[in-house]
């Protein structure tokens, strides 16, 4: 199941966030371990735009829209989850976030709410 879940990633086909093995069984570590790397890639992403937004600053523009930093459409998209990544200002800092693909663990328990990812910038331009 994990073999077959990693072969589509690699040709950028995302599993939807349920898939039930030929077993007619959900296989959740499998999922679980997909749903991690969409999450390190959608941090990689974060990271892109954040430099982008960084470079913006330093050359005395104003922070444009997210759809307006040159990147693809699919750049601003969780991987995973399909979720849109957000913009948003929190007291001194713009936070970029996106909704986490994979699922809090608290000791052996799986919570059902999902982590966000957020990555924090300076609002202005030193």
């Amino acid at each position: 199941m994990a073999h077959g879940l990693m072969q589509g990633v690699a040709r950028g086909e995302w599993p939807k966030p349920v898939v039930a093995g030929k077993d007619g069984k959900d296989h959740p570590l499998a999922q679980y371990s997909v749903a991690q790397l969409g999450d390190f890639l959608a941090r990689q992403r974060q990271a892109r735009v954040a430099l982008l937004l960084v470079e913006q600053r330093q050359r005395g523009g104003k922070a444009p829209s997210l759809e307006k930093l040159g990147t693809g459409p699919a750049e601003l998209l969780h991987p995973y989850t399909r979720e849109p990544m957000k913009l948003v200002r929190r007291g001194s800092l713009d936070v970029l976030s996106f909704a986490g693909g994979a699922a809090r663990t608290v000791g052996m328990e799986e919570m059902p709410e999902q982590a966000a990812l957020l990555w924090r910038l300076p609002a202005e331009a030193n």
